[in-house]
C-alpha cells in the first residue's frame, strides 16, 4: 500500500510551519537575551510570554503532524477524517504542556542566569533541562562548523544526528553504491540515513549565528582593549 499523496503534502506543510515557529522562537529568545544582558527584567518577562505563545503553537503543529504521519497510508477518503481526529486526540495526550517543554525550561534558565549573575534558578527541574540536549557545532563528516545543517529526522524514524547538507548527500550517494541501507556516519549509531529523512535544523542554524555574533563581540572587545592600552 502506498502513502496518500495529499496527506504527505499536509505533513510537509506542517513540518515547514513547525520549522518557521522554531526559527521565530529562536529569534525572540535572542532579543530576550539582549534585554536580559542590559538588565531589563520587565522586557524579558514580556518576551517570555511571547515565547510561551509560540511554544503553544509549536506543540499544536507537532501534534497535528504526528497525527497525519500516523494515517499517511490510509487512502480511503471516508475514513481519513475520523482516523485523523482519533489520532489527534491520542497524540495530544502525549505532548508535554508548555511549562514542561524542555525549550521553555532552558530559556527560563538562560534569562535567570544572565539577570542574576549566573545564579542557579530556584526550583529548577534538572531532568527537563538535560532533555534539551547540547546543540552540535561541527559536522561529524567534515569536522567543520555547519553552514547548512540538516538532521536525520526522528519523526521519520531517524536518529536525530545533524550533518552538513553537502557532506551527507555525498556520503549517501557514495555509500548507496555498495550498500542497500546507508548507516549513520556518527560512531556508535546503529540507525541508517536516507535523503528523504533529511530535514533542515533551525536550532543548529540559530546556535551557529549566536556563536558567530559572540566571536565578533569578543573580537571587538579585544580591539577596544588594545586601543585603550
Amino acid at each position: 500500500m502506498s502513502a496518500n499523496p495529499e496527506v504527505d503534502i499536509l505533513i510537509r506543510k506542517h513540518r515547514d510551519h513547525l520549522n518557521h515557529l522554531k526559527s521565530m522562537y529562536n529569534h525572540v529568545e535572542e532579543v530576550a537575551i539582549s534585554f536580559a544582558e542590559s538588565g531589563d527584567a520587565d522586557k524579558v518577562k514580556d518576551l517570555q510570554d511571547d515565547l510561551t505563545g509560540i511554544l503553544e503553537l509549536e506543540i499544536k503543529a507537532k501534534t497535528a503532524m504526528d497525527a497525519l504521519a500516523a494515517i499517511r497510508m490510509q487512502n480511503n477518503p471516508e475514513e481519513l477524517r475520523p482516523m485523523f481526529e482519533t489520532k489527534l486526540q491520542e497524540f495530544k495526550s502525549r505532548q508535554p504542556s508548555v511549562s514542561q517543554h524542555p525549550r521553555h525550561k532552558t530559556s527560563k534558565e538562560k534569562f535567570w542566569g544572565i539577570l542574576h549573575d549566573g545564579e542557579t534558578m530556584p526550583d529548577q527541574d534538572d531532568e527537563l533541562i538535560v532533555q534539551g540536549g547540547d546543540v552540535p557545532d561541527k559536522c561529524p563528516l567534515t569536522m567543520q562548523p555547519f553552514k547548512e545543517p540538516v538532521s536525520n529526522d526522528k519523526e521519520q524514524g531517524g536518529c536525530g544526528h545533524t550533518y552538513e547538507r553537502s557532506a551527507i548527500m555525498d556520503y549517501i550517494r557514495n555509500q548507496s553504491r555498495r550498500k542497500r541501507t546507508v548507516p549513520c556516519p556518527v560512531a556508535g549509531c546503529s540507525n541508517h540515513v536516507t535523503e528523504q529523512r533529511l530535514e533542515r535544523n533551525v536550532d543548529v542554524e540559530f546556535s551557529q549565528q549566536r556563536r558567530k555574533k559572540k566571536k565578533r563581540g569578543d573580537a571587538d572587545d579585544a580591539m577596544d582593549a588594545t586601543q585603550i592600552e
